[in-house]
């Protein structure tokens, strides 16, 4: 007996070293916690910059790892990586960092479907896109395509009333959706769409913005009304600058989806002289922005903008103003005409 009491005595004696010990680690680390969160929040950057770099360099490899399969038309197995890429990645919202990631895992998983045939999956995959993105009309567009091809002409409807409230001024919603209402004896919900779509493409606004070497473009960036019509036509516009030391511009186009711009002329009035300026030859960069073989431009998102690099001796110049010659229109369909002449429009 005296011999279990001194090993019971001895263990609550270990147990108490033990918890004074794991007590005393706890507020070591509370007070290491609190040190560096306080007065080393760089440490603390560096430390989720290193732990985010390594996990998005994972997503990065699985998604390297699909595309390599699938150009090599491994279906199956480029299906499995993205699978267990979404399944790391879980829940996502639109403003996660890893949204990215998971936005072009399923643009993937929904490329497999279809070249599968899988109407199911297809149908799925578009379903969990508009969700993600609820504000992403070529996800509502996509799905309302998907709907009516399947015989679900009501559903497609609404998908295309929901890709219409986001982008009224383009044709690829406004037609469809137009076209299915009028089938479906809805005119007068017809005549509205078609009646939104031409305001919406009444016009929109270019501006333009400047950056110095090493610097962030300006805020008072200068705008113009300027008006979209259906038959292309030329538009001068001149917008004041009045600043030397520019490295780059960057010319803000209307976020009208579907938008055409052909740019005639770019010049720059400096010193009293006009430079023309020709930007596909400079440094520069299209966003949201496509690019046609006849080198018009297509707006293609919510930002879209040119920006190009000027050339070293027009740095130090004083420029006076961007003069711009463009026509900013719409390439308005048969369907669209023979619906305006229907519905008396």
């Amino acid at each position: 007996m005296p011999g279990r009491y001194s090993r019971t005595r001895k263990l609550i004696r270990v147990s108490g070293h033990l918890s004074r010990a794991a007590l005393l680690t706890i507020a070591v680390l509370a007070v290491s916690v609190y040190f560096v969160w306080s007065f080393k929040p760089s440490l603390v950057d560096s430390l989720d910059s290193y732990i985010v770099e390594r996990r998005f360099s994972g997503y990065s490899k699985k998604l390297a790892d699909a595309k390599e399969l699938l150009a090599a038309s491994r279906l199956p197995e480029a299906r499995s990586v993205l699978g267990s890429l979404l399944k790391d990645l879980g829940t996502v919202r639109k403003q996660d960092r890893r949204a990215g990631y998971y936005a072009e895992a399923q643009d993937l998983l929904l490329f497999i479907a279809g070249r599968e045939n899988d109407d199911a999956a297809s149908l799925s995959i578009a379903r969990a896109l508009t969700e993600f993105d609820p504000n992403h009309y070529n996800y509502w567009l996509n799905l309302a395509y998907m709907l009516n091809s399947g015989g679900e002409k009501a559903q497609a409807i609404e998908a295309l009333r929901n890709a219409y409230r986001i982008a009224p001024a383009s044709i690829q919603t406004a037609e469809p959706l137009s076209t299915l209402l009028f089938e479906e004896g809805k005119k007068d919900e017809a005549r509205e769409v078609i009646k939104g779509f031409i305001n919406a493409n009444r016009g929109g606004s270019i501006a333009v913005s400047h950056a110095a070497k090493g610097a962030e473009f300006s805020q008072d960036k200068t705008s113009r009304l300027i008006s979209i019509a259906f038959t292309g036509v030329d538009q001068r516009l001149s917008l004041p600058v009045k600043a030397s030391g520019v490295e780059r511009f960057r010319i803000e186009l209307p976020a009208i989806p579907d938008l055409n711009i052909r740019v005639g002329s770019v010049a720059l009035s400096v010193n009293g002289r006009s430079e023309g300026i020709d930007f596909r030859s400079l440094d520069y960069g299209l966003h949201d922005l496509s690019e046609e073989s006849d080198g018009v431009l297509t707006v293609t998102g919510s930002r879209a903008h040119i920006e190009f690099m000027l050339p070293e001796r027009l740095r130090e110049a004083e420029i006076l103003s961007v003069d711009i010659e463009a026509a900013f229109f719409q390439r308005e369909s048969p369907g669209i005409t023979n619906l305006k002449r229907a519905l008396d429009i």
